[in-house]
């Protein structure tokens, strides 16, 4: 071969080199929206030691938000015709306006009448006590059921939250300033519990039986872990809900109501037998019997 064609052969080759990482890390398209989705695409994903966050994500139509007048309070998940799981804490926080809150479902037609319902009442374990975390979980009844016709809701996993292997937080939120859905997912791993506690002493805050700590990404704009946001095992698996603490902002591990440790509640609450639950009011000045306990 001639020196001129070997010299052009070797600068081919040289160019190609160069080029080659630009082209696999060259961002893929973004997905078309699917209308059967309430959550954007998937258009960009990072991994850094073991973490993965993707803006965007599926999540079935199962996923709403609790409002109170027009202002986001706490995410939800959709249970049954007239019942929805969210966070105790959260619900809480809201108790003194709970007659102006309504359930919507977080989707592309949200100005439909038949996408949101008034709140008829809300049940809580009697061993749960604000601000602590044992059984923070909420069911929430409605006055009439979500979305006529076809109708989503989750399924509640039937083992631990330690028990799987990936977990996905799904953060449901609007976001104050302009009133955006800003709903996105994130793969997040499990701590121990010994490594996960000492990050809360200065807060008075045990970790109790029933939650379970994860590590997240802090990515500024979004807020990860909203309170009663669901985490599931994928598909329409809820395996856990985003519970009350002091982790925003991202300088804690974050707090999820293991769903396998509250799901007997659940289900006697849905068939009528509420001997452990009680309803959750505002403070009256009226003394209550003994037997139930107060805020």
């Amino acid at each position: 071969m001639q020196p001129k064609y070997r010299n052009v052969l070797q600068l081919q080759l040289l160019l190609w080199l160069l080029l080659l990482p630009l082209a696999l890390t060259a961002k893929p398209k973004a997905l078309a929206a699917n209308p059967d989705l309430h959550v954007k695409p998937a258009v960009r994903t990072v991994s850094t030691n073991g973490y993965r966050l993707t803006e965007g994500g599926h999540v079935g139509r199962w996923l709403l938000h609790i409002l109170i007048g027009n202002r986001f309070a706490c995410g939800a998940s959709y249970y049954s015709p007239l019942y929805v799981l969210t966070s105790a804490s959260c619900l809480h926080r809201h108790r003194k306006r709970l007659d102006t809150a309504r359930v919507e479902l977080v989707g592309p037609d949200l100005d439909d009448s038949s996408n949101y319902a008034l709140i008829e009442s809300v049940n809580v374990p009697k061993g749960y006590l604000y601000p602590d975390n044992y059984m923070d979980i909420a069911v929430v009844k409605l006055r009439r059921s979500l979305q006529e016709g076809e109708q989503h809701f989750v399924t509640l996993c039937q083992q631990p939250l330690r028990s799987y292997e990936k977990l996905t937080v799904v953060a449901c939120g609007v976001d104050p300033t302009d009133s955006t859905d800003r709903t996105s997912t994130e793969d997040v791993a499990l701590m121990e519990k010994r490594d996960c506690q000492p990050q809360y002493v200065k807060h008075g805050l045990r970790i109790s039986e029933t939650i379970a700590c994860a590590r997240e990404f802090n990515r500024g704009r979004y807020r990860m872990y909203e309170f009663g946001c669901p985490v599931t095992a994928g598909g329409d698996q809820l395996c856990g809900i985003v519970a009350w603490g002091p982790q925003m902002g991202g300088a804690h591990p974050g707090l999820f109501t293991d769903i396998y440790q509250v799901k007997g509640f659940i289900s006697r609450v849905v068939k009528g037998m509420q001997n452990d639950s009680r309803r959750l009011e505002r403070r009256t000045r009226r003394r209550r019997p003994k037997v139930e306990r107060s805020w």
